[in-house]
Formats: C-alpha cells, structure tokens, sequence
C-alpha cells in the first residue's frame, strides 16, 4: 500500500473508527519514503490524535517520529508543516513546548502572524472537537486579532477562510450545542464568508454563502438563512454560474423557506433546483440524492391517528 493510499483510507475511517485509525499510525509511517509523504501523515496524525481524541502527547510522540525519517527536511515547507503540526498539539495540551515547536515551523520570507494564525486555526478546530468551546473561542479570536494585518494574498488569510467553514460544517450537526457552541458556529460561518470575499472566488464566497444559510437554519434563524441562500443564487446570476453551481444554493432555499414555513416558496425554489438537475448530461449522484431529500422533507407525513 502506499502513503496516498494510506492516508486517503484514514481519511475515510476516522469519522468512525478514530481509534483504529490511530493504531494503524504504526504501518503508515513504515510506508513513508519521501518528505511528501510526511506531511500527509501529519496532517492525518494531528486531526486524529489531537481533534478526535485529544491524545496530544501521543500525536507529538508519532510526529517526533516523522522528524526523525530519513527524508525530513525542516528547510522544506512540508518540514515546516510537520513542526507546525507539533506546534499544534503541544499548544492543546497546554505545554509550554508549543513555543519551541513554532519556531521550527516559522517560514523565512512570511510575517510572524502569519505562520502564527495558522497554526491558531488548526487549534480552535481541535479544541472545538474536544468539546472544548471556551478555549476554542479564545484561540480563534486570538487567530482573527492577528490576522487583521496580513495581507489578501497571504496564505494565513485563506487558512481561516478554510478554518472558519470546516468548523461551522462541524458545529451545525450537532444536536446537542450549547450557547458558547452556537456562538462559535455562527463566528465560524460569518468569518468564512469574510476571508472568502478577500481572498477566493466568487465561488468560494458563493459556498460561504450556503453554509451562512446552513448554519443560521441550525441556529434557528430561517428567515436570515433565506437571505444567505438568495445571496449565493445571486453571485450565481452575476457570474454565468453553472447548473451544478446553482444547485445546492437553490436547495438551500428549499429548506430554508421550508422552515420558514412557506411551502409555496419552497416547492419552487425545488422545482428550480429539479431543473438544474435535468440539465446537466451526467448528473453526479449526490446531486440526484438531496433531490430525492427535498422531495422527502416536502411530502406531508401520513402518520397520524389510526382509523377507528
């Protein structure tokens, strides 16, 4: 088996099985042979022993091992990657080694800020994971002050865009958030959208845009979800967006209006979003799929009293 492969199996098993995931670490980093590889397994490492299990010391413990392979180079960016993964792990566990860990992983030719706020966000997505929303809202706050001097084009301005939308994908499903949890969801989804806008495409703020509408129906706020959705459709207008592009926008509106209550409006918003399905020659199936959901939600429930 190679590293990809390895990885991209972990990738699809840690969401269920974190823990095997972690004993299989062993046998991934017997496979690895070049510095690429390193940094996949880190990555991995770091989401897995840290987010999901908040094994800290042990996720360092495997990434010194990554430091120690034949073809680290801490010159390298991927290098630099791996201590910043170390530099992540140490901060959660609250070890005064976190410093140490970042100087390894500071870039040469980036402000300080930079390498710091990307290092930040991978730690309020851990803590976030740990049920930790206190300390995760401290971090991305932290992350947010520093990132206000930073320019457009630095790589730290996209991390928290990335940041901010994973974290809201990983708040808005859980049924069991706090207020301090739904706050940090809404802070995630609005400052995805922000560092979007400076620093992607129209459509990456397009999908800011829906996962706004997502989590404000998470929040219980329908009517400011319908304002998010329009708000995707409408960069959808003024871009020539595609069929595919319209879809989930659309989709979207459904439920939002649904829970508004507006059956009318949602059945249309569906019958737009059917149409975007028909047109294209090949639909992907999980296109097909949520239509088949928006179908559900919209059909009347037929349980109810049994007959006498």
């Amino acid at each position: 088996m190679s590293v990809k492969a390895f990885v991209q199996q972990g990738w699809a098993d840690h969401a269920t099985d974190a823990e095997g995931v972690y004993l299989r670490f062993d046998d991934g980093i017997a496979l690895a042979s070049e510095i690429g590889d390193l940094g996949a397994l880190a990555m991995l490492i770091t989401h897995v022993a840290g987010e999901h299990l908040g094994r800290w010391h042990d996720g360092v413990a495997l990434l010194d091992r990554l430091v120690a392979h034949h073809a680290f180079d801490a010159a390298q960016p991927v290098g630099r990657a791996v201590h910043r993964c170390r530099a992540v792990l140490y901060r959660c566990a609250g070890d005064d080694a976190a410093e140490a860990a970042f100087d390894e992983c500071r870039s040469p030719d980036a402000p300080v800020a930079s390498d710091r706020v990307r290092m930040l966000g991978t730690v309020t997505s851990a803590f976030a994971g740990q049920r930790r929303p206190a300390d995760a809202a401290a971090t991305f706050a932290e992350a947010l002050d520093l990132a206000e001097g930073l320019s457009n084009d630095d790589p730290a301005v996209r991390s928290l865009a990335m940041a901010g939308n994973n974290l809201a994908c990983e708040l808005e499903v859980r049924q069991d958030r706090g207020a301090p949890e739904d706050a940090l969801l809404r802070q995630a989804a609005t400052t995805a959208r922000t560092y979007w806008a400076l620093c992607g495409t129209w459509e990456n703020v397009k999908i800011a845009e829906y996962r706004l509408c997502m989590t404000m129906l998470a929040l219980g706020e329908p009517g400011t979800a319908v304002a998010h959705a329009e708000a995707a459709i409408a960069l959808c207008d003024a871009n020539d967006g595609s069929a595919q592009d319209r879809f989930f926008p659309l989709e979207a509106l459904c439920k939002a209006q649904l829970a508004r209550d507006d059956r009318s409006a949602a059945t249309e918003a569906r019958d737009a979003a059917a149409r975007a399905l028909a047109s294209l020659d090949e639909p992907p199936p999980w296109l097909s799929a949520a239509l088949v959901e928006l179908d559900a939600l919209l059909t009347p429930s037929s349980s109810g009293p049994s007959p006498a």
